[in-house]
């Protein structure tokens, strides 16, 4: 979270392609969290039931207990994840459009009043 402790203050002087080229490299990182979070936390939950039900089938409802709590924690941990790595890529879209679009603002009153002052 860089860009608001003065990271985008040091990307305006970045030419635009440079600054679209790092966003996409960030946004693509918070969208693969976003994506493989709730993925392992599925992971996490369907692993631990396949001894937990074997167990159950011996009769030892202790081992279940411990799988299934295995199990929840890890879908919860999984969709936490999910849901920072999504909030995370929203928040930085937004910053990323409010910046390209100042900048883009600012190219076109520069590029105006270059041409006011040329005639």
């Amino acid at each position: 979270m860089g860009e608001r402790l003065g990271g985008l203050r040091r990307w305006r002087q970045l030419p635009a392609a440079e600054i679209e080229r790092r966003a996409r490299r960030r946004l693509d990182r918070a969208d693969l969290v976003a994506r493989i979070g709730p993925m392992l936390g599925l992971m996490g939950t369907l692993i631990p039931l396949g001894p937990g039900l074997a167990a159950l089938g011996d009769g030892n409802v202790q081992i279940l207990s411990v799988a299934m709590r295995v199990a929840f924690d890890t879908t919860v941990l999984g969709l936490l994840i999910g849901v920072l790595g999504f909030a995370l890529g929203r928040l930085r879209r937004r910053w990323y459009d409010e910046l390209l679009d100042e900048l883009e603002a600012q190219t076109i009153k520069e590029r105006d009043d270059e041409s006011a002052l040329a005639l």
